[in-house]
């Protein structure tokens, strides 16, 4: 058996040795970082670690076998698989999660500015890189071991006839659960995601998608004693705001946000708010347009041209100067800055162009810290005559970016809570702190100007950020609560009673319809989604979209029972979030089929908006000539 044994592993391709070593160093490499995945000597967890390796192997046989030409391009073939391979292998080890083609190709435009490119390099292990690339660089460097890769060249009729029938065996291991671990060849499989999206649903087919059926002809309605004053409205939107550290203190007792904890007690504080999507520029649709984001691409990107109505614009033909203003010193990025001039926004701008030289020594990470923003914010304010002396009201959302993905490079004499932070969780912990000490700038500049006087705030997230919680430490990868609830505070001086909202929750879509009735503007048509927290409906749906890792749609019915089903895989995931708040136990094998398809039809208000998104079908102005 030993002689057996020697006779295999000596007539064992080189090449086939070293992508076995390098599958194991990946996989062993991750499961120390990572804390994702759990493995066990469970039957199921040793066939997806085998089927991953299995995948690994087969790819490079086929890679191998049909497209190289000689003992040369087999070699060239074989140390282009290995280094792309060990790439993605570092990507997910750094990460946490695979990488996945549709955040490239939907972020494609932004891809290239320093800020992403720097967050794309922080995405990779420099270290587990150059370890991986090691047997790579001894067989390309070491005369004998190049010989025997590019030996195994020699093969005849019956390898090219197995690598051919080895394909489809191949793309049925990708497309089926036992290849997780394959680094490579999870990103075929997201290349395979992105172009059959379209595949992946199916609206309801007693809809008729040529019709605009979100359109309403029925006024808005006022709850009563409702004043219908024209306040000023300010949306005070802070960058990847998480619920989970609000009013909650570092395990020694520490709060992470002292002065919001206090603001609270002077308005109304939502305790269940989700933002309906992941990203910026899905926060900021949400909120501005009341609609669901798309869950292929940005609709500020991708569907730029499709025609919608906006709380701006409804603002706008009621009397309102309009204002988007961002942090970041592109206002364009993601189309932003065109896009919402585009649909009702008088003046978006960034903030850089309004800095002094001293102000832009207190940049760092994505952009200007908030104090600076919020001043400069005013500033610009007391610029504008027509403000200023009464004659229009002000509605500006004001997008913050200090507290930003890059959470480390908090200036180390601003690091409130971890003075040596070591992991993510600790350097946001840091950077939220910072953002809540300078969160009193916005209220201290708005008392100093009468002409503001009695202002409507918003002081909310454009959407979540993991940390941790369920081993996740990027936006693009899963479904849990920590993805999509974040804070969300509302202060109306002299219209209602300060308190909290526990019994019901809201997400971003429910914004727009909120503002209009404060301020007692009821449009005669309109295509907004969202309910107003002041009106007296039942629970409303809440709806929510993971665009990536293969696209996770969600609903919350009833306020308590979250229902997720994941496109690719067709998986689906159901909790109790009355008894189950961290989603610890996922009861879809247990819900009955009729309470499951039940809260599968509610995804169709998904699919639907999707498909009025992509076939201009959600909003005809009443001069418009399309048919």
């Amino acid at each position: 058996m030993k002689n057996r044994l020697l006779a295999l592993v000596k007539r064992t391709p080189l090449s086939f040795v070293i992508v076995f070593a390098l599958f194991f160093f990946d996989y062993a490499s991750f499961l120390t970082r990572a804390g994702v995945i759990h493995p066990t000597f469970a039957l199921f967890d040793i066939v997806v670690i085998l089927g991953s390796l299995c995948g690994a192997l087969l790819l490079w046989f086929i890679i191998g076998t049909l497209l190289s030409i000689g003992p040369r391009s087999y070699l060239v073939l074989f140390s282009i698989y290995i280094f792309f391979y060990h790439l993605f292998g570092t990507y997910r080890f750094r990460s946490k999660i695979p990488f996945d083609v549709s955040v490239m190709m939907d972020n494609s435009g932004e891809a290239w500015n320093s800020e992403s490119l720097i967050v794309i390099l922080d995405s990779l292990s420099l270290h587990v890189l150059l370890i991986g690339i090691a047997p790579l660089l001894a067989v390309l460097f070491i005369p004998p071991l190049r010989r025997l890769v590019m030996r195994e060249r020699q093969y005849g009729a019956r390898r090219y006839i197995a690598a051919a029938a080895a394909i489809p065996l191949y793309g049925w291991l990708m497309l089926s659960p036992f290849a997780l671990h394959d680094d490579l060849g999870a990103v075929l499989r997201s290349v395979h995601d992105y172009v059959r999206r379209d595949s992946l649903y199916q609206t309801d087919k007693n809809t008729d998608p040529d019709t605009y059926p979100f359109i309403t002809n029925e006024n808005m309605a006022l709850s009563p004693g409702n004043t219908g004053k024209r306040s000023h409205i300010f949306i005070v939107e802070i960058e990847s705001f998480s619920k989970a550290v609000v009013e909650t203190t570092t395990p020694d007792g520490r709060p992470y946000t002292p002065y919001l904890n206090e603001k609270i007690k002077e308005g109304l504080y939502f305790e269940r708010f989700y933002a309906n999507s992941i990203q910026s520029a899905k926060g900021q649709f949400a909120t501005l347009f009341s609609i669901i984001p798309s869950f292929k691409q940005k609709v500020f990107t991708s569907f730029r041209h499709v025609q919608f109505q906006s709380l701006p614009q409804v603002l706008r033909d009621n009397g309102y100067s309009t204002f988007f203003f961002k942090a970041y010193r592109d206002i364009n990025f993601d189309n932003t800055g065109r896009f919402v001039t585009k649909n009702g926004v008088e003046t978006a701008l960034s903030i850089v162009p309004f800095l002094t030289p001293e102000d832009k020594q207190r940049m760092w990470g994505w952009g200007i810290e908030d104090e600076i923003f919020f001043k400069r914010f005013f500033e610009y304010l007391d610029t504008r005559e027509e403000v200023v002396s009464g004659q229009k009201p002000v509605f500006a959302l004001l997008h913050t970016v200090m507290n930003h993905m890059r959470f480390n490079e908090v200036p180390v004499e601003k690091r409130r809570l971890y003075p040596d932070a070591k992991n993510l969780p600790e350097h946001y912990a840091n950077s939220i702190r910072l953002t809540d000490e300078q969160l009193h700038f916005f209220f201290d500049e708005l008392a100093k100007r009468p002409y503001l006087k009695d202002a409507i705030v918003i002081v909310t997230g454009d959407h979540s950020y993991p940390l941790n919680e369920h081993g996740y430490q990027h936006n693009e990868t899963a479904w849990y609560e920590e993805f999509f609830r974040t804070p969300f505070l509302l202060i109306a001086p002299g219209r209602f009673k300060p308190g909290r909202i526990t019994d019901k929750a809201y997400q971003q879509i429910d914004i727009a319809p909120t503002l209009l009735e404060l301020v007692g503007i009821k449009p005669k048509r309109h295509h907004f989604r969202g309910v107003s927290m002041f009106a007296a409906k039942p629970q409303q749906p809440i709806y929510l979209v993971q665009p990536y890792n293969g696209i996770y749609l969600g609903v919350i019915e009833g306020g308590r029972y979250k229902y997720v089903t994941h496109l690719r895989s067709k998986r689906e995931f159901l909790y109790d979030l009355k008894v189950d708040p961290k989603e610890e136990k996922n009861l879809a094998g247990e819900a009955g089929p009729a309470f499951k398809n039940h809260l599968n039809g509610l995804l169709q208000t998904i699919y639907l908006n999707q498909k009025l998104i992509e076939s201009d079908r959600v909003w005809k102005p009443l001069d418009s000539g399309k048919k």
